[in-house]
């Protein structure tokens, strides 16, 4: 079959294509369409999964741009605790104050914030559990990608994903027992895909929307000693004239400053 080579102008092309591709569906996952993190992990997939064992191989959009490599990622997990007595999930917290109570990416929010080697944080473990099950940040994308409907229906799971991202292993339970808790492991796809954005667009920020909420407090997943530890929210302060923190591209007074006034 003939073929024709692409040039770094069409990868290029493509890159913003798949940068749009994460925007649109993180913020249909922050409206309430929470499957759209399994189009956010085959987002990540396409960005970064190299495979070699494929027959050709495949690289990633950015190892084909030369870029993957010499990249610093943002790496907002907070550490797992080894011995934890409950299930640590690193990407992902409590918010207690809502009804019903969820899981939450925190976003720009998180209390970890730190730039790290690619293979560093691709390979960090971001769910672990006192059973010895453990997921990397690679294993989580791909097989929510490769096996639950992203791109591909496999008709077995790995039981550490199971376990830790489907399953509701950190067991936040609701008041209400028909209330359903969203799989811990698609919030945490929504806070890699924070990563991933804050990584290709320096300045890039976000930070969850508190609209409608008290005092807010997230409880880490990270058991330090004996249990979760309360983590207050610090939410940006911002000037009534400044860019919402929400990035609706509005001045604060007029998106969620207009409400908290209220």
């Amino acid at each position: 079959m003939e073929k024709r080579v692409q040039t770094t102008e069409q990868f290029e092309t493509y890159l913003e294509e798949q940068i749009g591709f994460l925007l649109v569906s993180a913020a249909a996952f922050d409206d309430g369409a929470t499957a759209e993190a399994k189009r956010l992990a085959v987002t990540i997939r396409t960005l970064v999964h190299d495979n070699p064992h494929a027959r050709p191989p495949s690289k990633s959009l950015l190892t084909l741009l030369e870029r993957k490599e010499s990249m610093v990622w943002w790496d907002t997990a907070n550490p797992l605790e080894d011995g934890a007595h409950q299930p640590n999930g690193g990407l992902i917290a409590y918010d207690m104050f809502r009804t019903p109570p969820r899981y939450l990416a925190c976003l720009d929010n998180t209390p970890t914030k730190r730039q790290v080697g690619f293979d560093e944080w691709w390979n960090a473990e971001v769910f672990k559990n006192p059973n010895g099950h453990s997921l990397p940040r690679k294993n989580l994308i791909l097989y929510a990608a490769n096996k639950t409907g992203g791109a591909h229906v496999d008709p077995e799971l790995p039981e550490a994903y199971a376990a830790l991202a489907v399953d509701n292993s950190p067991g936040l339970k609701p008041s209400d027992p028909s209330v359903i808790i969203t799989e811990p492991g698609l919030v945490a796809i929504r806070q890699v895909a924070h990563e991933v954005l804050k990584s290709l667009k320096p300045g890039y920020a976000k930070v969850p929307d508190y609209t409608g909420s008290g005092p807010i407090q997230f409880v880490t997943i990270t058991p330090m000693g004996n249990g979760p530890q309360a983590m207050p929210a610090t939410v940006p302060k911002v000037g009534p004239n400044d860019p919402c923190p929400c990035n609706s591209g509005k001045k604060y007074k007029q998106c969620h400053g207009h409400w908290s006034a209220r």
